[in-house]
């Protein structure tokens, strides 16, 4: 049978869309209950506006819905986005960089966690940050393809 999930990880699809819902409903809550009394209000605009993001996000992989981040054919998300996704994409990627930066420390969260693998001559599979990533020892790749 086929997975329950497109990508078979039910546990990892459904916590951003937990997790975005309760810091939604929570925030809302919140500011429909306080109302805007103070500046501090304006953390539970954030609040929503993460989880927005994760509920956003959780549908896209709950749903097997990429089309929701907009993705450009050049890799960009377009500036709107931010709106909605915002939240999980500031989350997300900020792990992503925080990781990077530990490693870049010599601190890996895991053993033999690398940004890519050479998988033939000039090509390369992984993650891509900020900067194309290399192998020493292999000539340095000028394209990337996103998966």
């Amino acid at each position: 049978p086929p997975p329950p999930m497109p990508s078979g990880h039910t546990f990892l699809n459904v916590v951003p869309a937990t997790a975005g819902a309760a810091a939604l409903c929570h925030g809302l809550y919140a500011l429909v209950s306080q109302g805007w009394h103070s500046p501090a209000q304006l953390a539970h605009v954030v609040e929503i506006w993460l989880g927005t993001g994760f509920v956003t996000a959780g549908a896209a992989l709950l749903f097997d819905a990429p089309r929701l981040y907009c993705k450009r054919a050049s890799g960009e998300i377009p500036p709107f986005v931010w709106v909605y996704l915002g939240g999980w994409l500031l989350v997300y990627r900020g792990s992503w960089l925080a990781k990077r930066a530990l490693a870049d420390r010599g601190l890996q969260l895991k053993a033999n966690d690398r940004l890519c693998d050479l998988v033939a001559e000039r090509v390369l599979l992984g993650r891509l940050t900020w900067s194309l990533p290399s192998v020493d020892g292999a000539p340095e790749g000028d394209m990337v393809v996103d998966l």
